[in-house]
């Protein structure tokens, strides 16, 4: 049977919902969950920290309170940034992503490849974690030279690659080390070093002015300190300096300043700030991208992004961070438009569990607003799906919808989807998935039929869309 056609139309509106009051209620039921001597979180709607709260203490020697301007460590958020780097360069003509990386770091010529005629690694692969390269070599030199040198040096008994089988392209595996070769890229390109080069091109442009690379930039009285959990308490630990990582995991940042880079995933320059790239290159970097043999169809990943689709019109993309002494996590929507972040100082705090379940309840929240602007005309739709003869087409569909087919085509689909799922004998939930998307379910004589519908911009209180789903029988 030919499904119903629809056409897929976007509109930007602010969902009537407390988004607010969701926060709070979620933060006061669950927090204690997280775990950390000291926590900070924060909500972004469009451009703007509508919600932020902090919690316990950045330094418990001292019973110094968190505030909502500490600085915690980020970690692998971080990549995101040289993510962003790579982007840059890109657009301004200085990169391709198809180049090998050799091209950029020539000792990597020598990396021995996993067979005769392997494809090399190239930009592309180090950006979305298909390179085949191990999570991080342990040298003693922890220089970027020093890393490289490890992977490319013919006396190693481990294999720089993760499986003999694992060619670049093959695969995604997580690898602090392929990140870590973009920043040292950033630096033979630009002349500066990834550290400069993000502070001059991102963080300045974004008055991301409470960001910093190294723990000896970090103001004493804003910073947190890192811990874990002993048998006596809390002991506190130093901060890794990454080195040769440090593209991979070293910056520091405030709820705030993360705040306006969410916004700008979601193409909003924060503060009325120049949005620092084209919003092709802002959309491509949250895009998940097709990887051959990826373990998971609803998990993927972009440009060092990684998305997540948990159920139907819950779309999230998100990084987490972690060095030795704190945790982080980034997770937003972009379609609602919708984020939260959260940073401990506690290297095992289960910050992961938190910002998930934040997002979903206000990813949640913001489709049942969506929802309502369907019920106007629920009630002629079911009848129409029940072949009431008063109801007419264009009572419910738009016209451009309705040039789709011709009166007696349209009877002919409903008659089909009828005889496939049976009789519409009731409404039994409309759930909003976006602003102008919302899943219809209807009871049958045979079990649950989901339909998709999507409203008109062209014509008020019309649909443009009608698709049916997924059947669940009795």
């Amino acid at each position: 049977m030919k499904s119903l056609i629809f056409l897929v139309l976007t509109l930007n509106l602010y969902a009537r919902v407390d988004l607010v009051k969701i926060s709070k209620n979620y933060a006061k039921q669950n927090i204690k969950n997280v775990d950390s001597p000291g926590i900070v979180i924060g909500v972004v709607h469009k451009d703007k920290l509508i919600y932020s709260q902090a919690y316990g203490q950045k330094d418990i020697h001292n019973k110094l309170s968190v505030t909502k301007d500490t600085l915690f460590r980020i970690g692998s958020v971080t990549k995101t940034f040289t993510g962003m780097a790579l982007v840059l360069l890109r657009d301004k003509g200085l990169v391709k992503f198809d180049d090998a990386a050799e091209e950029y770091i020539p000792s990597l010529s020598q990396l021995k490849y996993p067979y005769k005629n392997s494809p090399k690694i190239t930009l592309w692969h180090l950006l979305t974690h298909t390179s085949g390269l191990i999570r991080h070599p342990q040298p003693k030199d922890l220089s970027i030279e020093g890393l490289v040198s490890e992977l490319v040096n013919p006396t190693l008994t481990a294999s720089p690659f993760i499986k003999s089988t694992w060619y670049p392209g093959y695969k995604y595996r997580y690898s602090n080390i392929g990140i870590s070769i973009l920043g040292e890229v950033v630096k033979r390109v630009s002349g500066l070093s990834v550290n400069t080069f993000i502070k001059e091109e991102i963080l300045n442009p974004l008055a991301m002015n409470n960001t910093y690379w190294h723990e000896s930039e970090l103001p004493s009285s804003n910073r947190s300190y890192g811990y874990k959990k002993g048998r006596d308490g809390w002991i506190k630990l130093k901060d890794w300096d990454l080195q040769g990582y440090s593209a991979a995991g070293s910056m520091y940042s405030t709820i705030g300043d993360i705040a306006k880079w969410v916004s700008l995933q979601f193409n909003i320059s924060p503060n009325d700030l120049p949005i620092i790239s084209n919003p092709f290159s802002i959309n491509e970097m949250s895009t998940s991208q097709k990887i051959f043999n990826h373990n998971n169809n609803k998990n993927g990943v972009a440009i060092t992004w990684h998305t997540n689709e948990t159920e139907l019109g819950k779309h999230q993309v998100s990084h987490n961070g972690r060095t030795y002494a704190y945790r982080s996590s980034v997770v937003f929507d972009k379609q609602k438009k919708v984020g939260v972040i959260i940073m401990a100082n506690h290297s095992s705090a289960d910050i992961a569990s938190f910002s998930y379940g934040l997002i979903s309840k206000l990813q949640d929240a913001i489709n049942q607003d969506y929802s309502k602007k369907f019920n106007i005309f629920m009630p002629k739709l079911l009848k129409l799906l029940q072949k009431d003869s008063s109801i007419t087409f264009s009572d419910i569909f738009d016209k451009d919808l309705l040039n789709t087919y011709s009166k007696k085509e349209w009877i002919n689909q409903f008659e089909s989807i009828s005889n496939k799922y049976g009789t519409h004998e009731s409404i039994s939930e409309i759930k909003g998935i976006s602003p102008t998307q919302s899943i219809l379910t209807i009871k049958t004589s045979k079990g649950l039929l989901n339909y998709l519908l999507t409203l008109s911009t062209s014509e008020k209180n019309k649909l443009s869309g009608i698709l049916t789903q997924d059947f669940i029988p009795n």
